[in-house]
């Protein structure tokens, strides 16, 4: 890996071994599988998927200050869980 990949990689693991970080992608896997199992209709009723989305919405803030690359490990992973499926 060169340059810019690397960096990422390197803060990407760093970032793992963070419980916050592990809270982040699981609720963030939780939400996913609510949205795709519920209509639109549904997800607009509130109740555990809005409770997931504000606690997503809280960790990622929380995430984004502590780590610059922050979006670029989201993407990662989106990546990486879209090519495991």
């Amino acid at each position: 890996m060169h340059g810019r990949s690397h960096e990422v990689v390197r803060s990407s693991e760093r970032c793992l071994s963070n419980s916050t970080i592990e809270g982040f992608f699981a609720v963030v896997s939780k939400l996913a599988v609510i949205e795709s199992e519920l209509a639109p209709a549904e997800l607009a009723e509130g109740g555990e998927y809005e409770r997931h989305k504000r606690e997503a919405e809280r960790l990622g803030r929380e995430l984004q200050e502590s780590y610059d690359d922050f979006a670029e490990i989201v993407d990662t992973f989106r990546d990486t869980d879209r090519n495991s499926k």
